[in-house]
């Protein structure tokens, strides 16, 4: 059941966008949000998935920003946090965001839920990345709270 309430969101979404945006809404998930490319996609747990693509990774990015996005996944790994990714393709850093499906469809335009929010999203995350990238820079109190206590993971 909750298949066909995401293809009625789908549809929703895609009576918004205009005809070849809803094209490839319909056919592949793809959307673009404010700039911001976003595939959305069901999660049997009544989710809907968004990845958005956040563009390369910092020019300055070495092995340590690779280990500090790791670091920032497992903080991260609940309460709404998007985790971060590596697409293999293009080597675009991708955040992974769960929304509840019932948040999307009870807004009253879904496509202006997620144009107010992608940007503010995008903006942070590429913010937190250029960060996250500068060898040195302290990523987060409770990264260093959770690995300073040796918890095996």
């Amino acid at each position: 059941m909750s298949q066909e309430r995401f293809d009625a969101l789908l549809g929703r979404l895609a009576d918004a966008v205009g005809h070849d945006p809803a094209q490839l809404l319909r056919r592949h998930g793809l959307l673009n949000v404010a700039g911001a490319d976003v595939l959305i996609a069901y999660v049997p747990d009544r989710q809907c998935r968004l990845l958005v693509d956040l563009g390369t990774v910092p020019e300055h990015a070495d092995a340590t920003c690779f280990r500090r996005m790791l670091e920032l996944n497992l903080v991260r790994s609940s309460g709404g946090w998007p985790m971060l990714g590596l697409h293999p393709g293009n080597d675009h850093v991708v955040a992974i965001l769960d929304e509840p499906l019932e948040a999307l469809e009870e807004a009253e335009d879904p496509l202006e839920m997620l144009a107010s929010r992608i940007p503010l999203w995008v903006h942070a995350w590429r913010t937190e990345l250029e960060t996250v990238a500068i060898p040195g820079q302290p990523i987060n109190r409770q990264v260093d709270q959770v690995l300073g206590m040796g918890v095996a993971v």
